[in-house]
């Protein structure tokens, strides 16, 4: 079942209960959820069924498409004391969490501070440096930027393994590849 937001312009001459412009309404077309929106609106209703509305249809996202996910290692690499920060933008080839986990992988690998980088799919668990690269005494930090966004949506990965030990791992637990995606796909004045 889908969902649709139905919107009238913002003019003149409309009658509207609660001085509402828009609704969303879960219907199986939007032909129906217009008729359900005349319906709800006793009296004014009618104007959620005309050819002034504009109905758009709310979906859900199917894969993580346009998301940017960040690792960041706090300082003390090697000699030095600057940190890393590891991207991935997934698009059209990279659009599974699983997927976007295995870039990771690679390019952590990569640093010349960091050999033990691995992803177990079963768990969802990226081990961002394991016990031999000791450096599991650093901050981890993991971002993830919804397409369009401008700043990390918190609380979309599990629990964070840093700060212990330098001999000991630094893990994140990512979201799985079942998970239900977080998505803005309208926005609207109501």
């Amino acid at each position: 079942m889908s969902a649709f937001l139905l919107s009238i312009a913002n003019t003149g001459g409309k009658t509207l209960k609660n001085n509402a412009n828009a609704v969303v309404v879960f219907a199986s077309t939007s032909a129906i959820a217009k008729k359900m929106a005349a319906a709800h609106f006793d009296g004014v209703g009618d104007v959620f069924d005309s050819a002034d509305v504009t109905a758009t249809e709310l979906i859900a996202a199917t894969d993580w498409n346009g998301w940017t996910v960040k690792v960041i290692v706090g300082g003390g690499l090697g000699a030095g004391t600057d940190g890393a920060t590891f991207t991935v933008l997934a698009d059209g080839t990279t659009n599974t969490m699983d997927e976007i986990a295995a870039a990771l992988v690679t390019l952590i690998n990569a640093h010349a501070d960091i050999a033990g980088a691995e992803y177990d799919a079963a768990t969802n668990t990226l081990t961002v440096a394991a016990i031999g690269d000791g450096i599991g005494d650093q901050q981890l930090t993991v971002e993830m930027i919804p397409p369009g966004a401008y700043e990390n949506v918190p609380g979309l990965h599990g629990a964070i393994v840093d700060g212990g030990i330098a001999g000991a791992v630094l893990t994140v637990v990512l979201p799985l590849d079942a998970a239900v995606i977080p998505s803005v796909p309208v926005a609207c004045r109501v």
